[in-house]
Formats: C-alpha cells, sequence, structure tokens
C-alpha cells in the first residue's frame, strides 16, 4: 500500500493539484492501482477496483446488530440535509428482522423531518413518506421519451403477472394523444393475456376486456350494507 499525502498532479488556481490517494501494489511489489482518490480542489471521492471480476465497494461494517447504523450522509455547512442507512438502527431480531434500509430527510436546522423511503429487510415492503402538512406520498416514474411506458410490475418468480402503466408506449401526439393508462395481465409463463382496463387519456374513455370469448367484461360495484 501506499498513501499519498499531496500527489504530482500540478496544483493550480485555489485549491487545484496536490491530491490524496490510496495506491494498492502487487504480492511482487508491482503497482495494481489507484483505490481511493480524493480531488482537493473539489473533495469529489473516487473508489476504484482493478479489472474485472473485482467490484469498487465502499463497505459500511456496524459492529453490533442494536443500536448502531450503517450510514452516508449529505451535509450542508456540517448541518444534515440527507442520511442514506442502508441497515438501520431496528434491532436484528432473527428471521431477517432489523438492519432495514431508509432514507431520511433533514430539515434546515439538521433536524430529523421523515423517512421518505423504508424498505423493511425481512419482508422487501417498501413505504414512501412525505413530510406534513402539505407533501403527499408519491412515486415518479419519468419516461425520457414518447413512445415509452412508465410501468410497475407484479411478479412471480421473475415471471410478470401484472402491469400497470401509468403512461403506456402509445406514442403522444396533439390534443394529448397517448401515454394511456393501461392494466394488464400475464399468463403463468409471463406471455400477455390482454388489457383488462385500458383508459385513454385524451379522452377518458374506459375500456373493460375480458377473455376468454364466453367472458364478457364485468365492472363489479359491491356495497357492504344496504340503504
Amino acid at each position: 500500500w501506499r498513501l499519498v499525502l499531496g500527489d504530482s498532479e500540478a496544483e493550480s488556481g485555489v485549491a487545484g493539484g496536490s491530491d490524496f490517494h490510496l495506491d494498492s501494489y502487487n504480492n511482487d511489489g508491482t503497482y495494481r492501482n489507484l483505490v481511493l482518490h480524493a480531488n482537493r480542489d473539489t473533495s469529489a471521492v473516487t473508489i476504484t477496483a482493478p479489472a474485472t471480476p473485482h467490484n469498487a465497494i465502499l463497505s459500511l461494517n456496524k459492529l453490533a446488530l442494536t443500536g448502531q447504523t450503517s450510514t452516508l450522509q449529505g451535509r450542508a455547512n456540517g448541518s444534515l440535509r440527507w442520511e442514506v442507512s442502508l441497515g438501520d438502527v431496528v434491532a436484528e431480531g432473527g428471521a431477517n428482522s432489523g438492519s432495514n434500509f431508509r432514507i431520511n430527510s433533514y430539515n434546515d436546522a439538521g433536524a430529523f423531518l421523515n423517512a421518505p423511503v423504508l424498505i423493511d429487510r425481512k419482508t422487501s415492503q417498501v413505504t414512501i413518506t412525505s413530510a406534513p402538512p402539505v407533501g403527499s406520498p408519491m412515486l415518479a416514474i419519468n419516461k425520457l421519451a414518447s413512445g415509452q411506458a412508465s410501468s410497475i410490475q407484479g411478479m412471480t418468480a421473475g415471471s410478470v403477472r401484472w402491469q400497470m402503466s401509468l403512461g403506456d408506449g402509445t406514442a403522444e401526439s396533439g390534443t394529448n394523444v397517448g401515454s394511456d393508462f393501461r392494466l394488464q395481465r400475464y399468463t403463468n409463463t409471463g406471455t400477455l393475456i390482454d388489457v383488462p382496463v385500458w383508459v385513454q387519456r385524451n379522452t377518458g374513455a374506459t375500456i373493460l376486456t375480458g377473455s376468454p370469448a364466453t367472458q364478457k367484461p364485468i365492472l363489479a360495484i359491491n356495497k357492504t350494507a344496504s340503504g
């Protein structure tokens, strides 16, 4: 290993050059790669792995199963703004519980606001939360071009069962045409069966489809009590 506290990069401007880096070497003492590089001017930190099959990894290892977190923080003038926990403070209690993934947000004073994203390690349940009083929980799916789809899929062992498109692949053109809403169903092999619900964005027309031919489209409205 070699730790360089100011490399040979020429100094320029206010703080350019003389960067920090950590180098690794092979067993025969020959240079291997630059593992970690910190730019003195921008404070940008880059972690690099050698050629495949290696991966560049920043590993955060907490030493106790209770009361500790593995966390990355983003700050402004030393005050917390965001915190990403790759294993939060929730105690591990067997059966894969605890050490959940969460993203925490903080106010201008660095005080905790809420956890916009929480993923339970045991169940993989994802919870999206907004900050009161005006916020609304939102999962935004942004497609970059007309003809693409913004979709959510439900799968079984990697095979699609349902797909909900919040803007399908129908090309957009004047007067609000395209990017329709669709709910699609699939066979056990992941092959499209049909589109039980299709709502056209430009007209609001809703089309219900049934399959096979003997099955008529049904819209069932069930009231739970008389009156």
